[in-house]
C-alpha cells in the first residue's frame, strides 16, 4: 500500500492519506523519495512513477467509494417517516437510487437537476437543487404538491417558472436559498416557512401575491434577503416584516397599489411596515408613490424610487446616510435647491429619462459634497443648466466637489455657459453624446477640457454630426446678434409702414368719393321740375 503526507520524511506506510485533487504528480514523488527505504523499492525515476500511478488509481477508486457513499447517505435521508412529520410526499426532487446514471435519459421520470457539492473539510455535502433548468419538471403544481422534506443538507431550492398557487411547506433545516419567482401565488399564509428556520435568500417575485398574512414570516430571523417585487400587494399588515431582524435587502418594486390605503400616500416601510433599521437596500420603484418618509432608515445605503409619480413638490425624506439614489423616471419638472435634502454621503445619483425635466436651478447639486456620480441621461427635455448647479467656485472650496463622472447623454442641451468650465475640468468623465450643440464660440471652451466628450454638432448645418474637438476654432464662430437684431427689427417697420400703405390705398379704391355735382335744369329742358296742380283741377270737377 503507497501512502503520502504533505510533510517529507512524516510518511506513515500503515495509513493512507486521500487528498482532493488536483495532486502533482512530482510533489508525490518527492514525498515519496524522501522516506527511508523507498530508494530500494524505487531505484530509478521511472519506477517512482510507475508508483504514482498506482496512487493516482487508487485515489480515484476511493473518490469514486466515497461518492456511491454520499449518494446512498442522501437516498437514505428521503425515506422519512411520513406520519411522523405530518407532510404529504411528493416524487424525490433528486434521483439518488441510481446516482452514476444522467437521469435525464429516462423520458418516464420526472427530476430536477440535483448539483452535489464537496464539503471543503470533513462533513456531509451539500445540495442544491434546481427545477428551473430541468427538461422534464416544468408543471409543478400545489394539487400533487402541498409540502415536501428536502434532503439532508439541501442548501438551495429553485422553484420558478412553475405553477404554485401557494408556497409549499417545506421541511429542511439547511435551506439557505428559495427561489419561487414566476409562478401563480396568491397568498402567503402564517407560518409559511416555520419548517426552514436557516433561510437566507428568498425570492417571490413575479408572481400575484395580494395578501400577506400577519405571521406569514416569523421564524425567519436569519433571512436576510427578500423580494415581493412584481406582485399585487395593496393591503399590508403593520409590521409584517419586524419579525425579520436581520433583513438588509427589501424589494418591493412593481406594486403599484402599495400606498392606495396609505395616509397621504407618504409611504414608511419603517412605520407602517416594520422594517428594522438593519435594512441597507429598499426597491420602490414602480409603486405609484408620491412621497415617502424613510428618515428612520439609519442604515439605508441604497433606494431606488424611480418611475413613481414624484414632482418637484413632492415630500421625500431620506436618511443623511444614504449612499444611492434613483430617482428615474419621474414626471419633475425642474430641479431647484430645495428639492433633496442634504445628503452628506450620497454617492451616486441616478434621475434618468425624467421626461419633464427642463432646467437645473441655481445650487441645485451643491448640497452633496461627496457626489461622485451623477447621470441624467435620456431626459430629452433637459436644456439648461444653470451656470451656479455646482456652487460658487471662486468663493467655495474645491474640496467641496468630488463628482468624477457626470452623463447627459441624449438631452437636449445646446450650449453651456462658460461659468461650468471650472466643475467640468475636475470631471474624469464627462459624456455628452446625443445632444443637439450648436457649436459657435460659446462652447468653443469645451474642446479644451481635459477629458473627452464625445460632443458632435447640431448646428450650423456644415458642421452637422462633426465632433466639437475636431473642428478648428476659427470655424466655431458667433455672429453679431446686436446688428443681427437691429436689421431685423429695422426690416420688420419697413414691412409694417409697407403695409399698412398698402392697406390705406386698397381701401380708397374700394370707397368712391361721395361728393354730388349739380347741373341747373333750363326752362325748356324736359327734366325741369313737373306740377301736380293740373291734376289737382282735374279730380275737383268730379
Amino acid at each position: 500500500m503507497c501512502s503520502w503526507s504533505k510533510q517529507p520524511g512524516k510518511i506513515n506506510p500503515n495509513k493512507v492519506y486521500i487528498i482532493d485533487y488536483p495532486i502533482i504528480t512530482e510533489l508525490i514523488c518527492e514525498a515519496m523519495s524522501t522516506k527511508k527505504g523507498w530508494h530500494d523499492n524505487c531505484p530509478d525515476l521511472k519506477v517512482i512513477h510507475k508508483k504514482c500511478e498506482q496512487i493516482f488509481k487508487i485515489k480515484a477508486k476511493m473518490k469514486l467509494l466515497i461518492k456511491l457513499l454520499t449518494l446512498i447517505v442522501l437516498a437514505k435521508s428521503q425515506d422519512y417517516d411520513e406520519e411522523a412529520v405530518g407532510i404529504i410526499p411528493f416524487v424525490h426532487f433528486c434521483s439518488f437510487d441510481r446516482p452514476m446514471l444522467n437521469h435525464s435519459v429516462f423520458e418516464d421520470e420526472d427530476f430536477c437537476n440535483c448539483d452535489i457539492i464537496p464539503s471543503p473539510m470533513i462533513g456531509r455535502p451539500s445540495v442544491k437543487i434546481d427545477c428551473e433548468m430541468s427538461d422534464h419538471v416544468t408543471n409543478l403544481t400545489n394539487e400533487v404538491f402541498q409540502a415536501q422534506k428536502l434532503p439532508v443538507n439541501t442548501v438551495s431550492l429553485i422553484l420558478s417558472f412553475q405553477h404554485f398557487s401557494e408556497v409549499p411547506e417545506f421541511v429542511g433545516d439547511q435551506l439557505q436559498h428559495l427561489d419561487m419567482s414566476n409562478n401563480l401565488i396568491t397568498i402567503l399564509k402564517d407560518l409559511n416557512f416555520v419548517h426552514v428556520p436557516q433561510l437566507e435568500h428568498l425570492d417571490l417575485s413575479y408572481n400575484q401575491i395580494a395578501v400577506l398574512q400577519s405571521q406569514a414570516f416569523e421564524q425567519l430571523q436569519r433571512l436576510h434577503w427578500l423580494d415581493l417585487s412584481a406582485n399585487r400587494l395593496a393591503i399590508v399588515p403593520s409590521n409584517i416584516f419586524s419579525s425579520i431582524t436581520n433583513l438588509e435587502t427589501l424589494r418591493l418594486s412593481g406594486n403599484d397599489e402599495l400606498a392606495e390605503n396609505i395616509e397621504d400616500s407618504l409611504l414608511s416601510v419603517y412605520e407602517h411596515f416594520g422594517a428594522t433599521k438593519k435594512l441597507m437596500h429598499l426597491s420602490l420603484d414602480h409603486c405609484s408613490l408620491n412621497g415617502v418618509d424613510l428618515s428612520q432608515g439609519e442604515g439605508l445605503k441604497t433606494i431606488d424610487l424611480s418611475y413613481n409619480n414624484i414632482t418637484e413638490h413632492s415630500i421625500l425624506k431620506l436618511p443623511e446616510n444614504v449612499e444611492i439614489l434613483d430617482l428615474s423616471g419621474n414626471p419633475i419638472r425642474f430641479l431647484t435647491n430645495v428639492f433633496l435634502p442634504r445628503l452628506q454621503h450620497l454617492l451616486k445619483l441616478v434621475m434618468e429619462d425624467l421626461p419633464y425635466l427642463s432646467s437645473i436651478d441655481e445650487h441645485a447639486l451643491y448640497r452633496f459634497p461627496r457626489l461622485i456620480n451623477l447621470t441624467f441621461e435620456g431626459s430629452k427635455n433637459l436644456t439648461h443648466m444653470d451656470a451656479f448647479t455646482f456652487g460658487n467656485f471662486d468663493d467655495n472650496n474645491d474640496n467641496d466637489f468630488s463628482l468624477k463622472t457626470l452623463n447627459l447623454r441624449g438631452c437636449s442641451f445646446r450650449t453651456f455657459n462658460s461659468s461650468l468650465e471650472k466643475a467640468f475640468n475636475q470631471l474624469e468623465k464627462l459624456q455628452l453624446e446625443g445632444n443637439p450643440i450648436n457649436c459657435n464660440c460659446n462652447v468653443r471652451w469645451i474642446k479644451y477640457l481635459k477629458i473627452e466628450t464625445n460632443a458632435r454638432c447640431h448646428k450650423p448645418e456644415v458642421l452637422n454630426q462633426k465632433l466639437l474637438n475636431e473642428i478648428p476654432d476659427k470655424k466655431l464662430k458667433c455672429e453679431n446678434y446686436f446688428m443681427r437684431k437691429l436689421v431685423n427689427t429695422m426690416i420688420l417697420l419697413l414691412l409694417l409702414i409697407a403695409t399698412s400703405l398698402a392697406i390705406w390705398y386698397f381701401l380708397r379704391r374700394l370707397n368712391p368719393s361721395r361728393r354730388q355735382k349739380f347741373q341747373k335744369v333750363g326752362p325748356e329742358s324736359p327734366y325741369q321740375r313737373v306740377t301736380i296742380e293740373p291734376n289737382r283741377a282735374e279730380y275737383s270737377l268730379y
